[in-house]
């Protein structure tokens, strides 16, 4: 009896060591790149636990947890983690998630890049996160845009093939400044079956580019402030958008569409507000072009987006996210899933 007792306390130590080694704790005031990445021996960089979550043999998901802090990029770091293409989810979020109750503007992680070209996929780039497997998620990040000087167009995440499905981007944070720091296109990727959800795009060039094997293509309670070049590029088949629930405001075009195409599209409970063109195409330049196929359902173009602007000395908990008394706030577009106040 003794035996088969510690035979299945030995087992079950294994397991959860088995498990406990899929999550990657990362601290970049905290940590060290000689730990193990444990909860109470965290990594300091982003590179090294991805990295690490690469070397891992794909049996469990893979989840790294990102602490509060900035994450400097001096180069693309690619996600090829044996998990995803096992059909395992691999995650990377914040420790502390928007709707945590002890969540703050400043515990959300920052990853800047500061790296030159790193890409000559169709031109030169940078980028500062490439997914190359299936099925992954970032959650409750903060993206900051490129300040190295050299870069003209910059992607915080990319995904280049067009077979990989399954991504998703929840709660995270794009934040681009055109004169400093640009953001050409905060999430850049292909294939089928990709989630925005609850995520804020401010002053990016462009929000969201998807152009190859689009499929079942869903943006929800979303904020997309500012785009001046368009809100989104996005070549897909004809009714496998869902856009609901979302606010874009003072962008030049909603949508960039295939010259003559005449793609089909329903927008649902949403905002467009200072908003000047619906459909766009590209042709040595943004032109418009015709929105016949645009359906708009319980979808208003008047008033005005107020975000929540940093103040001094405390940050307000919606940060960026729509002020209470903004057209649109019953939508609950933005970070939060459960409403916040202040």
């Amino acid at each position: 009896m003794k035996k088969t007792f510690l035979f299945a306390a030995v087992l079950l130590f294994l397991l959860c060591r088995q498990l406990t080694a899929q999550t990657i704790f990362v601290d970049p005031l905290k940590g060290d790149d000689t730990q193990n990445g444990s909860a109470d021996h965290p990594l300091a960089s982003l590179e090294k636990a991805v990295a690490t979550a690469n070397s891992f043999p794909g049996t469990q998901p893979v989840t790294i947890k990102l602490g509060a802090g900035l994450y400097t990029l001096t180069d693309q770091l690619t996600i090829l983690s044996p998990a995803g293409k096992q059909g395992m989810r691999y995650s990377m979020e914040a420790a502390i998630l928007p709707d945590d109750s002890n969540w703050a503007p400043a515990k959300m992680p920052v990853i800047q890049s500061i790296s030159a070209n790193n890409s000559t996929v169709q031109f030169p780039h940078a980028v500062g996160i490439r997914v190359a497997i299936p099925l992954v998620s970032f959650r409750g990040l903060k993206f900051t845009g490129n300040a190295n000087p050299a870069v003209t167009y910059y992607y915080p995440i990319t995904k280049e093939d067009s077979l990989l499905q399954g991504l998703e981007v929840s709660q995270c944070l794009f934040v681009g400044d055109r004169y400093a720091a640009p953001i050409q296109g905060a999430v850049w990727a292909h294939g089928p079956s990709t989630v925005i959800d609850h995520c804020i795009f401010f002053n990016c060039k462009n929000a969201l580019l998807f152009f190859k094997g689009v499929e079942h293509f869903s943006v929800t309670h979303s904020i997309i402030y500012g785009a001046y070049e368009a809100a989104m590029w996005v070549w897909l088949l004809n009714g496998q958008l869902t856009f609901r629930d979302n606010i874009v405001a003072n962008c030049g075009y909603l949508w960039t569409i295939p010259k003559d195409a005449d793609t089909k599209a329903v927008f649902e409970n949403s905002l467009l507000i200072q908003v000047q063109h619906d459909a766009g195409n590209w042709v040595n330049g943004m032109t418009p072009a015709n929105s016949r196929g645009f359906e708009f359902k319980n979808t208003g173009r008047t008033g005005k987006a107020d975000l929540v602007e940093p103040a001094s000395p405390v940050d307000p908990v919606e940060q960026l996210d729509l002020s209470a008394l903004s057209k649109g706030h019953t939508t609950d577009a933005g970070l939060f899933k459960v409403r916040k106040t202040r």
